[in-house]
């Protein structure tokens, strides 16, 4: 009997489909394929099995938590100094004024106001529906992520819509600040998992080709490329096959030897360090040589202080009755001491998952203080 290719195709996949279903059952993320067989997307379900449900918070609700106890409790006011140590003298001065801020009434009086709630409510049902956030890779559309400048369009139309609601207010700075954090919150949460799954490709033996892994990789680095980089994004898809994997082993390499022989390290960029684990993929801050804590076995929730207090110093410097530009050097310094960290520990998250240590996994997604990431 004459059997042509596209029966052949499909004969094929009758007897591949339930070795898939039986990987993917396992797999952490949603694999879509065409009816060819080949990936077309890989994407965030809205909850996963390690996505912990649980109460619905976002970062208002966790700075006014925050606050109350910073403004509450002098011992964490004092240890919030140990955290943010600006380097230059205007930045001090900044600091300074954000602290008598913070400490005063209008901060919570601004944070507790119902436009501001109203406001910021509105514009997270926008965000929150925006598809390309939970997008992870889409490996035979190198074009999937382009439609950034259609986000970027809608999140500025979101902005402008809170500030004609609220013209020239403090309320409005804090609303614009919520949504860009929201926002941050997002992409990092993509590429958190984005990292994630490049381990879980590197155990794969069963769910994707050799040649399907590269091409996943490819558009996971292609995400992270700006969508103004037009040189940048014309070379990656030029060398398709092959840019993922250029990619990654460049990630990696600062990475090479950082694990020795007789340490315990997950993967190339992290290891364990006496109670800690040091993360060698991205340094302390912008200007430090030292590399970042990713957890603290002897006080868990270290990390995840660390940045509430920096994300609170931020709040800090928005409620400030200065120019951008003159506190824009300061907001960089900040961010730069968790902004990229916890992006990176998607890797240690996807190795500790991968070595059946779900304690420490859980740790990494409570420190990452992302309200985002389980979501």
């Amino acid at each position: 009997m004459f059997i042509d290719k596209k029966s052949l195709v499909a004969a094929a996949l009758a007897f591949a489909i339930p070795a898939l279903a039986a990987a993917q059952a396992n797999f952490p993320f949603t694999v879509q394929r065409d009816e060819q067989g080949a990936v077309t997307r890989i994407s965030l379900p809205m909850r996963t099995s390690v996505m912990m449900d649980e109460a619905d918070g976002d970062t208002l609700s966790e700075l006014k938590a925050s606050l109350k106890a910073y403004q509450s409790s002098t011992s964490i006011a004092s240890a919030a100094d140990d955290v943010v140590k600006p380097e230059t003298k205007d930045d001090k001065k900044l600091y300074e004024d954000a602290k008598a801020i913070l400490k005063s009434d209008i901060s919570m009086q601004t944070l507790e106001d119902v436009r501001l709630e109203r406001e910021f409510k509105a514009a997270k049902s926008k965000v929150f529906k925006i598809e390309l956030f939970r997008l992870l890779a889409a490996p035979n559309a190198p074009t999937a992520f382009d439609r950034e400048k259609i986000v970027t369009e809608a999140i500025k139309q979101i902005i402008g819509a809170a500030r004609s609601a609220l013209p020239a207010t403090q309320v409005f700075d804090v609303v614009e600040f919520l949504i860009s954090e929201y926002i941050e919150g997002l992409e990092s949460r993509r590429e958190f998992f984005q990292n994630q799954l490049l381990v879980e490709l590197a155990y794969d033996e069963t769910l994707f080709t050799e040649k399907e892994k590269s091409t996943i990789r490819s558009s996971i680095f292609d995400s992270r490329i700006s969508f103004i980089n037009i040189p940048a994004k014309n070379k990656a898809r030029k060398a398709w096959s092959t840019y993922g994997d250029a990619s990654l082993a460049k990630v990696m390499k600062p990475c090479q030897g950082f694990v020795g022989a007789n340490e315990t390290g997950f993967g190339q960029c992290f290891k364990i360090s006496g109670t800690e684990i040091a993360n060698r993929m991205v340094k302390k801050s912008i200007v430090s040589k030292s590399v970042s804590l990713a957890f603290d076995s002897k006080n868990p929730t270290k990390v995840r202080n660390h940045r509430a207090v920096l994300l609170l110093a931020k709040l800090g410097l928005t409620l400030l009755p200065v120019p951008g530009l003159a506190k824009k050097p300061f907001s960089m310094w900040i961010n730069s001491q968790y902004v990229n960290q916890r992006k990176s520990e998607g890797f240690l998250y996807g190795h500790a998952v991968q070595k059946g240590l779900p304690d420490l996994a859980d740790w990494v997604l409570v420190n990452s203080a992302n309200p985002m990431i389980r979501k």
